[in-house]
């Protein structure tokens, strides 16, 4: 055919589709949220990336930490390929620990020693504080005397809270798929939760920075995992005679008693919540497990995994 002076143009192959409307756009954030990563790196020189930092961006501050941060909560829901371009990227599923600390010995901070508020509410987007410390013994557990009256009916009152909120949502006209394991964490809390009774701070312990519970409580129930201590989130009231409930994270013995580390022991304060075992699920970067929604839709929906709450603490009644 050449002789003739004819050339023979071989077809083009065949080019993967490119993605349009949501698709593409979240294909712009995800290379747009690399390319930070990847300049974070370039100038830290690692990918320890706390939820506060940023980094400029074609001129531009970029939020990397909380694009981080968001991606970790949408981790089990990532298309294959965006899972493969930040697998390669070097992110991971959980943050990393800063350069040069070890999982024996994490590197901690001078803690503070005034008592915390106890009207101090958490907040998201938070970096993790330093994590309280107590002294350990080895000497036998004593018995947990029951709670008095006056923690009980206070458990009641919080009990009571739960109910009415689950009645508004009940009354509100959400659609709420008839499927669906849970209508609201009011709902969740009522069906699964637990009244987890306070006790006093053991010897020597140092509270962690207010305005942290759900971080401070992922990372103390980590630090002291060998006490079987467990992460616990739900509600709590900070006083009798105040009547102001908060949701709040807490950790929770295995006799069902509450160590708090982020408030202090201001009298009459109760707990009702949920014991998470899977530490998967804690939320080290803040925002709660209830509280943040990209977390609770999917429990709400689908309920929790088998095996990922314990049963610790009393009956709701």
């Amino acid at each position: 055919m050449t002789g003739l002076g004819i050339t023979l143009i071989e077809p083009a192959a065949d080019e993967p589709p490119q993605p349009t409307g949501r698709a593409a756009r979240q294909q712009r954030q995800l290379d747009q949220g690399l390319a930070a990563v990847a300049a974070f790196r370039g100038r830290e020189g690692h990918l320890h990336i706390r939820q506060r930092d940023t980094i400029t961006l074609d001129g531009d501050e970029y939020k990397v930490g909380q694009w981080l941060s968001n991606l970790r909560k949408r981790w089990d829901r990532l298309p294959p390929e965006h899972l493969q371009a930040v697998t390669e990227a070097g992110i991971t599923a959980t943050r990393s620990r800063p350069p040069g600390s070890s999982p024996q010995a994490p590197e901690r901070s001078p803690v503070r020693q005034a008592p915390l508020s106890p009207t101090q509410l958490p907040q998201e987007g938070d970096a993790p504080a330093p994590c309280a410390t107590h002294r350990r013994t080895t000497a036998a557990a004593r018995p947990t005397p029951p709670p008095d009256a006056s923690v009980i009916a206070a458990e009641d009152g919080l009990v009571h809270y739960l109910r009415q909120h689950a009645e508004l949502v009940e009354r509100g006209g959400y659609e709420i798929p008839a499927d669906w394991s849970h209508q609201s964490q009011f709902h969740l809390l009522l069906a699964l939760g637990r009244r987890h009774t306070p006790t006093p701070r053991p010897e020597g312990l140092t509270g962690m920075l207010g305005r942290l519970c759900y971080s401070n409580s992922a990372q103390y129930a980590r630090d002291h995992q060998d006490e079987g201590l467990l992460y616990a989130e739900g509600f709590a009231l900070t006083h009798v005679g105040l009547d102001f409930y908060l949701p709040h994270a807490w950790t929770v013995r295995p006799d069902g008693t509450v160590l708090d580390p982020t408030w202090d022991d201001e009298p009459g304060r109760v707990y009702v919540g949920i014991a998470v075992a899977d530490s998967r699920l804690w939320p080290f970067d803040g925002g709660g497990i209830l509280q943040d929604f990209d977390r609770l839709l999917p429990l709400l929906r689908d309920g929790f995994p088998p095996n990922a709450l314990a049963d610790r603490g009393r009956p709701l009644g």
